[in-house]
């Protein structure tokens, strides 16, 4: 889509038609812009026209000096749309900063006024010297604690990320990867039985000497008296 300086250019190089053209389709898009009306003004065909731009460009910037200039020409019955043209190409290209040169492979080794140092501005060894025992170098604290925060965060990353890890691997059994060959299982352990404490000797008893029993001295026994036995002789059979 053309810009307000395609439209500039255009009115520039005397083509006020394309410009206005250019002007009325930036309008349909932003009418909220001065500067599109002061330059619809002097390219429109009738003062009636101008007027409209003007006062529209002066509603929106009520300090444009080219919009009441304008106004006041129109009503003094004076107004000049070549000098009013004239005077925005004069601000245009005020307003317009020239393009620095293109950079070229000898810039690298020019030294401008700037950069130059005079020899008298040069520190002697000596001075560089103490000027480094001053004191410490304020950016290279602010880097290095920098640094040490880095560090205390991610190494606290770390820990969190180990302990979610290790939470996650207890709460269910993880499949051991397929490249990762399981470790070999370790013989269990034999259990050596406890050596059986030798019971302390004990004394030998004293052999107890048996009583012995003394028996009643036998009284002699008396012969018997022989006592007459009867004979009894069987019945005769008569």
């Amino acid at each position: 889509m053309p810009t307000l300086d395609d439209a500039i250019e255009k009115i520039r190089t005397g083509n006020k038609l394309e410009g206005r053209q250019i002007l009325e389709g930036l309008l349909d898009v932003d009418e909220n812009n001065e500067e599109i009306w002061l330059w619809m003004s002097t390219v429109v065909d009738n003062d009636e026209d101008r007027e409209i731009c003007l006062e529209n460009a002066l509603a929106l910037d009520p300090e444009n000096v080219a919009a009441q200039q304008g106004i006041e020409a129109l009503k003094a019955g004076i107004f000049s749309a070549d000098e009013l043209l004239r005077e925005l190409l004069e601000e245009e290209r005020e307003g317009v900063e020239p393009a620095p040169p293109p950079a070229t492979f000898l810039d690298d080794f020019v030294i401008s006024d700037d950069d130059f140092v005079d020899d008298d501005d040069l520190p002697f060894p000596g001075e560089v010297k103490t000027s480094k025992r001053g004191g410490l170098n304020i950016k290279f604290i602010v880097i290095a604690v920098l640094v040490l925060v880095l560090l205390l965060v991610l190494a606290g990353l770390g820990v969190a990320t180990w302990m979610l890890v290790s939470g996650g691997d207890n709460g269910g059994q993880s499949t051991p990867p397929a490249s990762q060959e399981a470790p070999a299982q370790q013989p269990a352990a034999t259990e050596v039985p406890a050596e059986t404490p030798t019971p302390a000797p004990t004394d030998t008893p004293t052999v107890t000497p048996t009583p012995k029993l003394q028996l009643p001295t036998a009284k002699p026994t008396e012969e018997p008296t022989p006592t007459a036995t009867t004979v009894v002789s069987p019945t005769p059979i008569k």
